[in-house]
């Protein structure tokens, strides 16, 4: 009788359990790691397009140092317009 448990080949029903158990944990493990990576990525790209943002905005209004932002109701709807006497000028800052 003893010969006969020998020689049958397979798994058990308790490593079977076992098995399924640590994939089990290591799943719940990586889950957990891959949540907190995604919310790490997420909020590196809402920084980085705050700062563009804010490079942009710089450079708009940086350039933009000699015009005068005096606004009349009869002007219309554009604000920051810069004439020069050759004819030409600067598009609105605000429209």
């Amino acid at each position: 009788m003893l010969m006969n448990l020998k020689e049958k080949k397979g798994f058990t029903l308790v490593e079977i359990l076992m098995a399924m158990i640590i994939i089990g944990i290591l799943t719940q493990v990586s889950y957990g790691l891959l949540i907190d990576i995604r919310k790490r990525a997420f909020d590196a790209t809402a920084i980085a397009d705050g700062k563009n943002l804010m490079t942009a905005v710089a450079n708009s209004f940086g350039l933009l140092d000699d015009v005068d932002y005096t606004h009349f109701p009869g002007d219309g709807r554009e604000v920051g317009t810069k004439r020069f006497s050759d004819g030409g000028g600067r598009p609105a800052a605000f429209k």
